[in-house]
Formats: C-alpha cells, sequence, structure tokens
C-alpha cells in the first residue's frame, strides 16, 4: 500500500478490490436493512454495527471515514422522516 502524508496523518491508499470489498460487505443492502426494521433502535444497531466493523477492517480514515458518514446519513434521512 502507498502511504500519503496529509495534513500530518498519515492516510493509507487501499487497493481498488479491497475498497469494493468493504463496500460490499458493509454498505450493499444498508438502505433496505435500515429501512426494513420497525424500531429505530434496531436501525441504530445496525449503523452501529457497520461502523464498528469499518474500524476494524478499514486502513485508511479517509474511505472509513466517508462510509461511516454515509451508513449515518442514510439513517437520519429515513429515521428523520418518520
Amino acid at each position: 500500500m502507498i502511504e500519503e502524508l496529509v495534513s500530518e496523518t498519515n492516510y493509507l491508499n487501499l487497493s481498488h478490490s479491497k475498497q469494493e470489498e468493504l463496500i460490499a460487505k458493509y454498505c450493499a443492502g444498508i438502505k433496505y436493512r435500515i429501512s426494513s426494521v420497525t424500531a429505530k433502535s434496531d436501525a441504530n444497531k445496525i449503523v452501529n454495527d457497520v461502523c464498528k466493523g469499518l474500524e476494524k477492517e478499514c486502513k485508511s480514515d479517509v474511505i472509513r471515514s466517508f462510509l461511516q458518514q454515509y451508513v449515518r446519513d442514510i439513517y437520519k434521512n429515513h429515521w428523520n422522516e418518520k
């Protein structure tokens, strides 16, 4: 992996296949999963589990933050409308 120095913090570039793997594992179908549960607490648990999984598996701060925010935004958009 290639390291970049951005604002005195190391960010790792993930290979395209690793990015696809993480997106498929944690984000594929996430909108359906969040919207199909009937309790907001269950949807919140899904979001927390995804974020924790990304913390463990995603070595790039930039990609991890983006994917976590993506999942949180889906949760917010769905559950704030109810």
